[in-house]
C-alpha cells in the first residue's frame, strides 16, 4: 500500500476500535431482572451495532475507494475465504445447510416451526401464566398475540441473506440492514409484552418477573 492507502487503513481502524467500544459500552453491568428488561437490552445493543456502522461506513469506503483492481481482488480473495471458513463450520451442524440454502423459509420447515414453538412455550407458557396470574379473557388474548408475535419474530431473524454481497461497502450495508430489521423485530415483541402487561394489577405484575 502506499502512503494515502496506509493513512487510510489507520483511519478505518480507528473508527474499527471505535465502533467496537461503542457496543462495548452498551453491555450492562448487570443481568437484567425481567423480561422487559431483557428485550430493552436487546434493542439497545442492536442500537449500537447499527450505530457502529455507521461509523465504519464513511472510512471503509474511503480506503477501498483508494485500492487497485488487484488490491480490490486480494480484498474480496480474503473475505471469500473467511465465509468459506464459516460454512464449512456450519455445515458440523446437521441443520444448518438446510437453513441455509438458497429459497429457504422457515415458514415452511416442519422441523423449525416445531422448534421454534418449543422455545416460545418455554418462554411463554400460556398455560402456566394464565393460571398462576388467572387471567382474564383479555388478557389471554393479549398473551396469544405476544406468543404470535415471538414466534415471527423467530421466523423473521432466521432467514439466511439470499447471495453474498460483492464488495466490503455492500457487506456492510447488508449487515446494517440485518440488524435493523432485528430491532425492528425486538421493539415488535417489546410492544407486545407491554401490551399484555399493561392492564395487569400490582400483584400480577410483581409475578411476572418469577415466571
Amino acid at each position: 500500500p502506499n502512503e494515502l492507502q496506509r493513512a487510510a487503513l489507520d483511519e478505518l481502524a480507528t473508527a474499527w476500535v471505535a465502533a467496537r467500544d461503542t457496543i462495548r459500552t452498551a453491555c450492562p453491568t448487570q443481568a437484567p431482572a425481567t423480561s422487559a428488561e431483557r428485550l430493552g437490552l436487546m434493542q439497545t445493543r442492536l442500537a449500537a451495532m447499527i450505530k457502529a456502522t455507521d461509523a465504519i461506513a464513511p472510512p471503509l469506503a474511503k480506503f477501498v475507494d483508494l485500492l487497485d483492481a488487484g488490491q480490490k481482488a486480494k480484498l474480496d480473495a480474503l473475505a471469500n475465504e473467511r465465509r468459506a471458513a464459516l460454512a464449512a463450520g456450519q455445515r458440523k451442524d446437521a441443520q444448518a445447510p438446510a437453513a441455509c440454502e438458497a429459497g429457504y423459509d422457515p415458514r415452511y420447515d416442519v422441523q423449525a416451526q416445531r422448534q421454534y414453538e418449543q422455545l416460545v412455550q418455554q418462554q411463554w407458557p400460556a398455560g402456566e401464566i394464565a393460571s398462576t396470574l388467572r387471567l382474564d379473557d383479555t388478557a389471554r388474548a393479549r398473551l396469544e398475540v405476544l406468543q404470535d408475535t415471538t414466534l415471527r419474530t423467530m421466523e423473521t431473524l432466521s432467514a439466511c441473506p439470499s447471495k453474498a454481497e460483492p464488495t466490503p461497502q455492500a457487506r456492510l450495508t447488508a449487515v446494517k440492514a440485518r440488524l435493523e430489521t432485528m430491532l425492528q423485530a425486538v421493539k415488535g415483541v417489546g410492544d407486545a409484552l407491554d401490551d399484555f402487561e399493561a392492564d395487569l394489577s400490582d400483584e400480577q405484575n410483581r409475578v411476572v418477573p418469577a415466571m
